[in-house]
């Protein structure tokens, strides 16, 4: 048929082809040992294809992918994929996989072991968990816990609240507070003045989680407004009743509420 050939396939019958698609030889294995027609699963970058089940059609086309690669069939359409980027079994939540290196995300919190989650911090995802999503084990901890997919990030977790970071130490210059412990049956206060250790975003997205120890004491965990930080150590003495903290508390929300909305009025 013009310039092109007709070829009989077992499972195809009469095909019309051009000749350069055809060889008198066995074709050459494919990249990773996929073979066509092979069920895989997308593990790679692009976050609406995580997850989703597709078939190996060949070799991969695309100029960065060939020889490297093969053609997948997702969602009835065609991709050239990475073989790193795909998979033979269905992925963890988040399209995660074991042994991969992962960021916490998430709140502050400890367990009764002592572990405490600090943001920003590096783990091994273990597997796929009973009791949640992963089974995560974070450094500096003596166990594996159980995390969200939300939880957890491939890249390192941007700034939070006052342009703090994992690890930095502030003091705390509000009035004494009372707080609780991770099993929330014991309360611990926090004093004018107490260094301690920035962990991860608080109870809001305009505050602080914060980490103090002290002689004899159990870590104690605060969600606290980068107002009432600060980098160098306090002088005087405890500036405000609870009463008038709270009235500060209040009216330093209400400022940077204004300022957000006059930020947006002028993007606008």
């Amino acid at each position: 048929v013009g310039q092109r050939l007709l070829a009989r396939f077992p499972d195809a019958g009469l095909v019309s082809v051009l000749p350069g698609n055809l060889s008198r030889e066995p074709a050459l294995p494919l990249p990773g040992g996929f073979t066509v027609g092979e069920t895989v699963y997308y593990i790679g970058p692009t976050k609406s294809l995580i997850g989703v089940e597709g078939e190996v059609i060949g070799p991969g086309t695309h100029s960065d992918i060939f020889g490297k690669g093969v053609d997948v069939a997702f969602k009835n359409e065609l991709f050239s994929c990475l073989c790193e980027h795909l998979s033979r079994e269905p992925p963890l939540p988040g399209g995660f996989k074991a042994g991969e290196t992962v960021y916490y995300a998430g709140k502050g919190g400890g367990y009764k072991n002592g572990d405490m989650n600090v943001y920003g911090a590096t783990g091994e995802v273990k597997g796929p968990s009973t009791h949640s999503d992963l089974d995560v084990l974070f450094e500096r901890h003596k166990l594996v816990h159980s995390y969200r997919a939300h939880q957890l990030s491939r890249d390192p977790p941007p700034l939070f609240a006052g342009g703090f970071k994992p690890g930095d130490r502030l003091y705390y210059s509000g009035c004494a507070v009372l707080g609780y412990d991770a099993s929330g049956k014991h309360s611990f206060k926090l004093s004018f003045g107490e260094r301690g250790e920035v962990v991860g975003q608080g109870d809001a997205a305009t505050e602080v989680s914060m980490i103090f120890t002290g002689p004899g004491q159990t870590n104690r965990q605060f969600s606290l407004l980068p107002a009432e930080l600060s980098w160098e150590e306090p002088s005087g003495g405890e500036p405000c009743s609870s009463r008038s903290r709270l009235r500060g508390v209040l009216a330093a929300r209400k400022e940077r509420q204004e300022r957000a909305g006059a930020s947006g009025a002028e993007a606008k």
